[in-house]
């Protein structure tokens, strides 16, 4: 199966601390890691590990965090190649603490917002010559749209994975052949 990923490739900046920290507060925590992530990176990362042949589609920054992103999703059997590098942004990075069995999340785009109804019309027969587009919400929402309503419109699969939670217009909902709420 052929699959193309649409969607996030992000830099985690992942701590460990006792606790989540309460509004203006500082806390010490444990330990800190560099994480490769993003849900899109991530799905396609996971696909390509149960034996799919993955793609991923989106943007990084001309940066550290970029380079080694690309470097290990290339290490995990993803495609690469039509991942474009942006000079304008810094790669998405995602700062998470983990605490009591439990996780808070910001996540800082970068050039994951670069990922335009332009750039999937540049990649458009890419797309729809695999066997389904996966999605994700890390992405401006009218490019998940404009790619779900293109792809199924064109017959090729489409499933959303609506996180981070908005909302998915009936249109785009009605165009995915699944959708993967958590």
């Amino acid at each position: 199966m052929k699959i193309a990923v649409l969607g996030s490739i992000n830099m985690d900046l992942m701590v460990e601390a006792d606790r989540i920290p309460g509004k203006g507060q500082t806390i010490i925590g444990r330990k800190f890691r560099y994480i490769p992530g993003g849900k899109g990176a991530n799905q396609a990362v996971a696909m390509a590990r149960l034996g799919a042949e993955v793609e991923m589609f989106g943007f990084v920054g001309d940066d550290d965090n970029g380079r080694r992103l690309i470097e290990n999703l290339n290490r995990e059997g993803v495609g690469t190649s039509h991942i474009r590098v942006c000079r304008e942004e810094a790669t998405g990075v995602a700062l998470i603490t983990v605490a009591e069995s439990d996780n808070a999340i910001v996540v800082a785009p970068g050039a994951n917002n670069r990922v335009s109804r332009e750039y999937v019309d540049s990649i458009h027969d890419l797309l729809t010559a695999c066997d389904m587009v996966v999605l994700q919400h890390e992405i401006p929402m009218e490019t998940v749209e404009y790619t779900a309503l293109l792809c199924a419109g064109e017959g090729t699969k489409v499933l959303i994975n609506p996180a981070p939670a908005y909302p998915v217009s009936p249109q785009a909902a009605q165009a995915a052949a699944f959708l993967t709420p958590n």
